[in-house]
């Protein structure tokens, strides 16, 4: 009797210790899964960020190409207007003699 009572008590222990494990594991499995939604959901701002760049990159390399044609439109009516000044100043030159 006395051997069944010990091995009730260490049944019983053994229970307790496998309770107190169960309840840490579950614990630490709370743990991860709250930090894996907090990871996920950085991982979503990050990517609406990452989009979000994207687009500003496309966008400034679209204003470039503009710059780059209007500097070249610009170029290209400074010559012209250069042409016409120096037109005029040879009527002006005529007009002199």
């Amino acid at each position: 009797m006395n051997k069944g009572s010990k091995l009730s008590e260490n049944c019983v222990s053994l229970s307790q210790d496998t309770g107190e494990a169960l309840e840490k594991i579950q614990n630490e499995v709370t743990l991860i899964s709250d930090s894996t939604a907090q990871i996920a959901t950085a991982i979503e701002e990050q990517s609406m960020v990452t989009e979000e760049v994207s687009k500003n990159v496309v966008r400034i390399s679209e204003l470039s190409i503009d710059s780059e044609n209007d500097s070249l439109e610009a170029t290209t009516l400074s010559a012209e207007l250069l042409n016409q000044v120096s037109d005029q100043q040879m009527l002006v030159k005529q007009f002199k003699k």
